[in-house]
């Protein structure tokens, strides 16, 4: 099978937000490493785009939206933040089965209630 072969090098300034976000990626590969990390992130917030004149880019929509709103989720509980009342949010995750209030850890995407050091994969 061919492979497509991409490299990304980075230095950001010292004691910025990309070096501080960038160290803790590199540093907590025990749980999820670090390329697994960064194609969950770059799936979510970009693989719809690469597929939106494709059959499958609306499923790919779908997943990377719930996602992205799973994710949001457990932001807003590692944080203490209240989820904003969207009446459309509101409709859409009671057909999907998630709860409005703040999530366990295994709704926000963690495999396990007791242990979040294992993340569920998304795509």
């Amino acid at each position: 099978m061919k492979r497509v072969d991409f490299f990304w090098r980075c230095q950001p300034v010292a004691h910025s937000y990309d070096a501080r976000l960038l160290t803790y990626l590199r540093e907590d590969i025990a749980i999820i490493p670090l390329r697994e990390k960064i194609l969950q992130a770059l799936r979510a917030f970009w693989m719809p785009l690469a597929y939106v004149d494709k059959p499958e880019g609306e499923r790919l929509a779908l997943e990377a939206i719930y996602a992205l709103e799973k994710h949001a989720d457990y932001l807003r509980l590692q944080f203490g933040v209240e989820a904003p009342q969207s009446r459309c949010r509101e409709r859409r995750l009671s057909q999907t089965g998630l709860k409005l209030d703040k999530p366990s850890l295994r709704e926000a995407g963690w495999k396990s209630d007791s242990d979040p050091g294992e993340f569920e994969e998304f795509f």
